[in-house]
């Protein structure tokens, strides 16, 4: 994770073998993404953004979004901001968490188009397998495509007084 992405950082970062580097927005240098042989993880501290700016933010072609999430339990409010960023910035998005999430919040968030989460720095190899188990149980994901509709037809009555 680079405070400020810049040339020197990636460049650095790359002598120390890595495979990408993640960074905020903020004080980022449009020349250090130029770099094909690494990826790029764009850090986006609020979720909560317009269409433009995801359209935009997901033009960079990031190998990931990594979303910061302020709390849990999830928010609907949460859920609604991180599935319209996962639609218009069309990355992959990743999503900070604790260890100890529910399977409803792995769920929801499984659902709202996040493919990896970022678990706090100081996560046990316990709490992490605990982790992947819970991701392992959860149901499966339901395919809309694959249920039987059955079309909604009007009905007219006749007699009625009402």
């Amino acid at each position: 994770r680079l405070v400020v992405l810049s040339l020197d950082s990636v460049t650095a970062a790359k002598q120390r073998g890595a495979a990408f580097v993640a960074f905020s927005l903020d004080e980022a240098r449009a020349d250090a993404m130029l770099d094909e042989d690494l990826d790029y993880v764009v850090r986006v501290l609020d979720p909560h953004v317009d269409e433009a700016y995801a359209r935009a933010l997901g033009s960079l072609r990031p190998a990931l979004v990594a979303v910061t999430l302020a709390e849990y339990p999830l928010r609907v409010t949460d859920v609604l901001d991180l599935r319209r960023l996962a639609q218009f910035a069309q990355a992959p998005l990743g999503a900070t968490c604790p260890a100890e999430v529910s399977a409803g919040d792995l769920q929801a968030l499984r659902d709202s188009g996040v493919a990896a989460l970022l678990l706090p720095e100081g996560t046990t190899a316990a709490e992490v397998a605990h982790v992947q188990g819970a991701i392992a149980a959860l149901p499966e994901r339901a395919d809309p495509d694959r249920e039987e509709r059955q079309p909604l037809l009007p009905t007219a009555r006749t007699g009625l007084d009402d």
